[in-house]
């Protein structure tokens, strides 16, 4: 077992870094894109990665709003209501970019 601290950020990295491959095949149309289960998978399984530390980061982005965190986290939320109703935009690939890019200003510092 592993006592060692878990790190947010970290986690919320390593989360969008492995959904971004799968939303480079996002369509508008998600019943003309056959990797669209793909897609939600990869969006199902960031929302399960980032869960457990969900508390820590929104703590994080309360104590500094408008940092890092605060801007990657609605971001996140942008990217997420730009999943539609059975579509996926390519706005939602960008949401995720430009929290990605946030997340890079936090390890900066």
């Amino acid at each position: 077992m592993n006592d060692q601290p878990v790190d947010p950020v970290s986690v919320l990295r390593d989360a969008i870094d492995a959904a971004l491959p799968p939303l480079q095949l996002a369509d508008d149309n998600a019943d003309d894109n056959p990797a669209a289960a793909d897609i939600e998978a990869a969006l199902s399984t960031f929302a399960r990665s980032v869960s457990p530390v969900l508390d820590q980061l929104a703590a994080m982005a309360t104590a500094e709003p408008g940092g890092s965190v605060d801007a990657a986290l609605k971001q996140l939320r942008r990217a997420f209501n730009h999943r539609g109703t059975g579509t996926i935009s390519p706005t939602c690939r960008w949401q995720m970019q430009r929290a990605q890019i946030a997340l890079n200003r936090h390890s900066q510092r």
